[in-house]
Parts: structure tokens; C-alpha cells; sequence
């Protein structure tokens, strides 16, 4: 008797988790795997910005800045509608060199950033390099990740946020705003006018944070999977 309960309690939360989330797990606010040959008309794009798409990447090798202004950003966005609990999830490659870097942020208002991840490396030597997370607190400041693409995740579930580094939790973060974010932009670091190593980014992702119930699923049923990523070089 005991047994049969048990089963049809299982069967019932099961029964549940499912219905609680959209099939095949959270609901997708926005991906890009930059599959085409251009960037899709959803993206937002500064001038300057020298660009290319194909083979599954997003590539950037070039920035015009104006006049005077030797070194700088050059950004591509998206507009979101207002989401307060969020994973982000993208995968970008940063290599060494004379003021290279890339900023990921999630924007609020137009302009606050409110989360963002920095890969940066020096202008005189090219080889020193730091990565600066940041959750709406005081950043945490952390060494380069290790060459070539990288899995870089931000969760936010109230005033925490989650760090991931390919998977592996880097740092936790107080958000003290706890503001909905409206927008998501990659800025290209760079010298104007100077040919640099291609800056890379694989895909980028976001979904509400789960739920209780989703996240009852993932520990309990295995229901939610994220679909597997071709390897890169």
C-alpha cells in the first residue's frame, strides 16, 4: 500500500512539473546562434564596426572610431521586453593582443548597465589580461579565462546573481536593485582602424530563471536539457 502511494504521489508531481513549464523546458526569450550570413534585423549596431557572420560565429576584426578617439567600443544590442529574473548564457572568444577585449552587458533604462561580464587585456604588452563580473553590487574582479571559446553564464533569482565559467561556479553577487533588464549588447574593445585578431561569439542565450517547479524538475525528473553545442577550436 505504501508503495502504490508513493507511485501515484510521484506520478501526480511529475504530472505537475510538466504542466508548471512549456515543453522542453523554460520558455526562450531570445537566441542566437548566428547560423546565416548577417546579422538578423533584431540586432541594434553601432557604425564602425567591421563584421562578419558565418560558419555558426559572429566575427569582428575591425573598428572605426571618430577622429581623435585612438582607442574605444563598438557595440551590437538587442531590445528585450522588461524581465526581472533571468540565465544568460553565451559563449565568445577573446584572444590576447594590444587592447583587445569584450564587454557583455545586460542593460536597464536604456543605459544602466546592470550586469556584465568584461574580458579585457592590456594596451602596451597585450599579454596581461582580467575578466570583471559584475551583478548590480561591487564587481568581482577575476583572472583571463583560458584561450579560445569560453561558456560564460549570469543567473539572477532575486538579489542573487550566479557567476558560471564553462559550467563551474565562479562567483555570487548581491544585486541590490534587483531591476528588470531591457536590453542585451556585446562591445567590441579595440584600436581604430588597426586589423586585430577576430573577436568571436558562438551563440547567446537567455530565459527566465527557473522556478521552483522547474528546478523541482531538473532534480527530481531530468525533465529540463539544454540542447549539446558543436565543439569549437
Amino acid at each position: 500500500m505504501r508503495r502504490a502511494t508513493i507511485r501515484i504521489v510521484l506520478s501526480l508531481l511529475a504530472a505537475t512539473v510538466l504542466m508548471a513549464r512549456p515543453s522542453g523546458g523554460q520558455p526562450i526569450v531570445f537566441r542566437d546562434d548566428f547560423n546565416g550570413t548577417a546579422l538578423g534585423p533584431h540586432w541594434l549596431r553601432q557604425p564602425g564596426i567591421t563584421l562578419e557572420v558565418g560558419g555558426g560565429e559572429l566575427r569582428v576584426t575591425r573598428l572605426t572610431l571618430p577622429p581623435g578617439q585612438p582607442d574605444g567600443r563598438g557595440a551590437i544590442g538587442v531590445n528585450l521586453a522588461p524581465l526581472q529574473d533571468y540565465r544568460v548564457t553565451t559563449r565568445f572568444d577573446v584572444p590576447p593582443g594590444l587592447r583587445m577585449g569584450l564587454v557583455f552587458s545586460l542593460v536597464a533604462g536604456g543605459g544602466t548597465h546592470l550586469a556584465q561580464i568584461e574580458v579585457q587585456y592590456d594596451r602596451f604588452t597585450g599579454e596581461t589580461g582580467y575578466m570583471i563580473v559584475a551583478g548590480g553590487s561591487d564587481p568581482a574582479l577575476l583572472p583571463p579565462p583560458p584561450p579560445g571559446y569560453n561558456e560564460y553564464t549570469l543567473r539572477r533569482i532575486g538579489g542573487r546573481v550566479e557567476f558560471e565559467l564553462n559550467g563551474v561556479l565562479a562567483a555570487v553577487l548581491n544585486d541590490r536593485f534587483q531591476t528588470p533588464i531591457d536590453q542585451m549588447r556585446f562591445e567590441f574593445v579595440g584600436t581604430s582602424g588597426m586589423i586585430q585578431p577576430a573577436r568571436r561569439v558562438d551563440y547567446v542565450e537567455i530565459i527566465p530563471s527557473p522556478g521552483p517547479f522547474a528546478v523541482l524538475g531538473i532534480l527530481g525528473f531530468g525533465l529540463l536539457r539544454r540542447p549539446a553545442r558543436r565543439a569549437r577550436p
